[in-house]
């Protein structure tokens, strides 16, 4: 019995090194709870987050997210971010593989990488743009030097 419990042991001990992961989900959650301007409504989110949220999320991550992102090296909660323009309107983007698909109310837009490692940047159209980020915010410049789309990060 203590030989099986001890070979038990050893095989989680090595299994398991190096799985923490990145706790996606449960950073996504302390984002949002301190992301109040107000400390009082901040400490509230907090306290109602601790009881409603945490948990779920820190077992979604241990068991599930995190080890996902162990073997695949890629964690699912990637998958969605949250971002917002310049003019407070919602963003949502989508990763796919390589490239980031950004649905904005002033259209569609694909970010990749290209060979060199520039941040190429193409709508619907197949129209290029130019993106530059200072500080926490990223602009779109079209050829002609318009600004097509200002955003920060949330």
């Amino acid at each position: 019995m203590k030989k099986a419990l001890f070979a038990a042991m050893v095989a989680c001990a090595v299994v398991m090194t190096g799985c923490t992961g990145s706790f996606k989900l449960t950073s996504s959650i302390y984002k949002w709870h301190s992301s109040f301007d107000n400390k009082l409504t901040d400490e509230f989110a907090f306290l109602v987050s601790c009881v409603l949220a945490y948990p779920f999320t820190l077992a979604g991550d241990l068991l599930i997210f995190n080890t996902i992102e162990f073997w695949l090296d890629d964690n699912p909660i990637d998958t969605f971010a949250a971002v917002r323009a310049a003019d407070g309107s919602e963003v949502l983007l989508t990763r796919t593989g390589d490239a980031v698909r950004m649905e904005t109310a002033e259209g569609v837009f694909t970010f990749t990488r290209g060979a060199d490692g520039a941040l190429l940047v193409t709508n619907e159209a197949g129209e290029t743009f130019t993106a530059t980020l200072q500080g926490g915010v990223m602009t779109m410049t079209a050829a002609d030097g318009s600004v097509v789309a200002s955003f920060t990060a949330a």
